[in-house]
């Protein structure tokens, strides 16, 4: 329960007295035999009861209860009154202080310092609150706790356990580190080609991309996925991808691309994206995302069933999620990092926390019968609400660039599900439970609104072309995916490593919004001559020949019954200004103006027949 979720139901007493008459006279008994300075043993009476109480509530006994208290009791009435309303939060105040705060109120409930200072919201109300009147008295009495921090490192625990680039899918429990800035650049270009390329598929129901099309965006990822193809022969849940089926989900939330068919294609929108700051745009697919509800990361986690089903009724905005964490991910420092248990630690026990359903019950393990998740208790948050961080960090965050992780493999890697049903044929809960540490890099810091600008690093171009004067471009070294995908809109391959510039291809590229500055920069890159001139001549050529036609809109076309009737529609004032002769016979219009023309036709005394 966030602060204000808990807020919005649970209102404290406004007075002690309210709150004392709720207690039973047994309750109010065994709290006067351990305080005998508030309650004398001679009152009996349930009035007298309140009265006394209340009274040494009001007076110097409440600076002396307060001076009795262990350090861990006053931080506990602090954050109460000062953090959350006097709303008490049991499971935000163990993230702030420890587990032993529980114990507090589990184990010696009835007989701790705090019993006269927190009290039931309502009769037989599970909420536990600090009563209006006497927080105010708390207030000046008590300061406010310290402030919440991040715990971080500049230099990674694991560092010595880091696996070699390609080897961290062993057996060994190793770590893999990935840098994501230029890696999340890169990515975004290289699907964009795909996608022009019409080499991506999705479903028909969910459109989600085929698993064929996931294989192809895998196979262009810089990098590779954070797993190797490989790993999908897991025991279930299986790995599978990760960043390779973020992308298309992604840019289509943000409105790049749209479904035509079983296909995605481009739209006017993700075109110009191309010719945009890479930066930007990736700042633009956070937000939409963020504020989509087309996809819930939680159905990932496919360990978990039921959230098709009734289990569906009961599962929370995804939307408020996203942004509690990105709240919390705002305080993290840039360039360090950050633990995951600890960064959900921080999560709980701010005012970021989150719920991902108010209704376990119709969630389950395996059986739905003996694997119900409405018992899961000590577990609930790790299995609910840090498997969704988990996936939404790892899947979404990571690939957009914004943190730089370090993972292993997820079988194994954490402790999360042992109170499950099943728990002994359980290796992990999901793909994403080998995220180990996250760092906030300066790309993440731009997107998150922490600074004002973002300067992309310069990548060394590694590849080396030679462009020759009959428009022959050769490749010397290994084209990548990403390059491979670019150069095809431009030309057409020869042989291995031998390409032609071609006329249709640029054209048609240029249609689409690519332009030939495009082209132009990618191979002077990577050319060690400057281009020749009878190719910036063939360049310069071409983009004056794509812009011979310009496109006016769909038209229709009209037959007259005789070309005496055509020529008196072209003579007249009006219609002739819509129209335009076709041969002897027939009248062209565009489609915008057909209705203007139907009634000006009208007014000369001609109608149309119906075909």
């Amino acid at each position: 329960m966030t602060r204000y979720e808990c807020m919005s139901y649970v209102r404290p007493s406004e007075q002690v007295s309210a709150a004392l008459e709720l207690i039973s006279v047994p309750d109010l008994k065994t709290i006067a035999v351990f305080h005998p300075d508030a309650i004398p043993r001679t009152v009996t009476r349930k009035a007298d009861f309140v009265n006394a109480v209340e009274k040494r509530l009001n007076g110097r006994y409440l600076r002396n209860l307060l001076g009795a208290m262990t350090e861990l009791e006053k931080l506990v009435i602090a954050e109460t009154i000062h953090n959350n309303n006097g709303v008490l939060n049991i499971r935000r105040l163990s993230s702030r202080f420890g587990e032993n705060v529980g114990r507090l109120f589990y184990y010696v409930r009835p007989l701790g310092r705090l019993r006269l200072l927190i009290y039931a919201a309502e009769r037989h109300s599970i909420h536990q609150v600090v009563p209006d009147d006497l927080r105010e008295r708390l207030l000046p009495l008590i300061p406010p706790p310290p402030g919440e921090n991040v715990r971080s490192f500049r230099d990674l625990p694991v560092h010595d356990r880091l696996a070699e680039p390609g080897t961290h899918e062993s057996k060994v429990a190793k770590f893999a580190q990935r840098n994501m800035e230029a890696a999340a650049i890169r990515d975004f270009a290289a699907v964009v080609r795909l996608i022009e390329n019409s080499k991506i598929s999705v479903g028909s129901k969910t459109g989600q991309p085929t698993a064929a099309s996931v294989r192809n965006i895998a196979s262009v990822l810089y990098g590779g996925d954070f797993y190797a193809p490989d790993i999908d022969r897991l025991a279930d849940p299986g790995v599978g991808s990760i960043r390779a089926f973020a992308w298309p989900l992604l840019l289509r939330t943000a409105k790049l691309v749209q479904i035509r068919g079983s296909k995605l294609e481009l739209t006017r929108a993700g075109r110009r994206a191309l010719s945009e700051p890479p930066t930007n745009t990736l700042k633009r697919l956070l937000a939409s995302w963020c504020g989509n509800k087309l996809f819930d990361e939680f159905s990932r986690i496919d360990l978990i069933k039921g959230q098709r089903g009734k289990g569906k009724r009961g599962m929370t905005e995804p939307a408020h999620r996203r942004w509690s964490i990105l709240e919390a991910l705002r305080e993290c420092p840039v360039g360090a990092w950050v633990e995951l248990g600890e960064f959900s630690r921080f999560i709980r026990a701010t005012d970021s926390s989150f719920e991902v359903t108010t209704d376990p019950w119709n969630l389950y393990v395996g059986d739905s019968h003996y694997g119900g998740l409405g018992h899961v208790r000590g577990e609930a948050w790790q299995v609910f609400q840090e498997q969704y961080l988990l996936c939404f960090l790892f899947e979404y965050i990571a690939t957009l660039g914004l943190i730089d992780v370090v993972y292993q493999r997820p079988d194994g890697s954490r402790s999360t599900g042992h109170t499950l049903w099943a728990a002994d044929v359980i290796d992990s809960m999901s793909r994403y439970d080998g995220l180990a540490y996250f760092r906030l890099n300066a790309l993440g810091a731009y997107c998150l609104e922490l600074c004002d600008s973002y300067e992309l690093a310069e990548v060394p171009v590694q590849t080396r072309i030679s462009v020759r004067t009959n428009l022959s471009v050769e490749v010397q070294d290994a084209l990548s995916a990403e390059e491979e995908l670019l150069l095809e809109n431009y030309a057409v391959r020869e042989s291995g490593n031998l390409w032609r510039l071609d006329r249709a291809r640029i054209i048609q590229a240029i249609e689409s919004g690519a332009g030939v500055d495009q082209l132009r920069t990618f191979l002077s890159a990577r050319d060690d001559q400057a281009l020749p001139d009878l190719v910036e001549g063939f360049l310069k050529q071409v983009e004056r020949d794509s812009q011979a036609l310009t496109v006016r809109g769909p038209a229709v076309i009209f037959d007259c019954a005789s070309v005496e009737v055509a020529e008196r529609i072209a003579a007249d004032k009006i219609c002739g200004k819509l129209c335009q002769c076709l041969g002897r016979k027939s009248l062209a219009i565009t489609a915008a103006s057909e209705t203007r023309f139907r009634n000006a036709v009208r007014d000369l005394g001609l109608g149309f027949s119906v075909p």
